[in-house]
């Protein structure tokens, strides 16, 4: 168990979502390769943006419809992304291209809105459409291998909305709907959606 891997587990979902805020996570990643996928005018220490457009200061710029990304195979520790898959043409192929530019045990944490929510509909550029399950055809689990891959993600973490909550009653209202998350997304949910999703997944070696 590496030093890297040790370094990855303290840059954990939870740790991104903090009450002081998502610098707070970037901290720990000091030598640790990180890149935003569609980063917009977010700028974080430590982590390079990748983002479409030339005049939002993203570190590199390029389509992520466009594949191959312009990272290099096996070369980077974390990936993260906040409301831009939606957005992408062919998710296949952009968690294609996740699992190229990934080290073995890098992890890719995505945070899109909940199918569910009104704003998954209300901008008409979104493409794809997610639940809690969503991101399984992408992994190896107990039920299932990945469906449209030939490579395999293991699922570290699921969250309904931010992965933090500093109200009990939030927390416990969230980890009833995650244990029972078939239910929330086909009944519960219609009276009570959340915004949005967020999967940390882990490629396998």
């Amino acid at each position: 168990y590496s030093l890297r891997n040790r370094m990855v587990d303290q840059l954990y979902t939870t740790n991104i979502y903090t009450k002081q805020g998502r610098d707070f996570a970037w901290a720990d990643g000091k030598g640790l390769t990180i890149y935003n996928l569609g980063s917009g005018h977010s700028r974080y220490p430590n982590v390079k943006g990748i983002d479409l457009l030339a005049d939002r200061g993203a570190d590199i710029v390029h389509n992520l419809d466009s594949a191959p990304w312009p990272i290099a195979d096996s070369s980077v520790d974390l990936l993260v992304s906040f409301q831009t898959f939606e957005h992408l043409s062919d998710l296949v192929v952009a968690m294609q291209e996740v699992h190229r530019v990934l080290k073995p045990g890098g992890q890719l944490v995505v945070e899109v809105p909940y199918f569910r929510h009104p704003g998954a509909f209300q901008d008409p550029t979104h493409k794809h459409f997610f639940t809690a399950v969503t991101m399984e055809y992408f992994c190896r689990t107990a039920k299932r291998g990945p469906v449209y891959t030939t490579f395999a993600f293991t699922q570290k973490g699921f969250w309904y909305g931010w992965p933090r909550s500093n109200s009990f009653l939030a927390r416990m209202a969230k980890q009833l709907i995650t244990r029972h998350h078939h239910a929330y997304d086909r009944f519960w949910s219609i009276f009570f959606p959340v915004p949005m999703v967020v999967y940390e997944l882990e490629k396998q070696g």
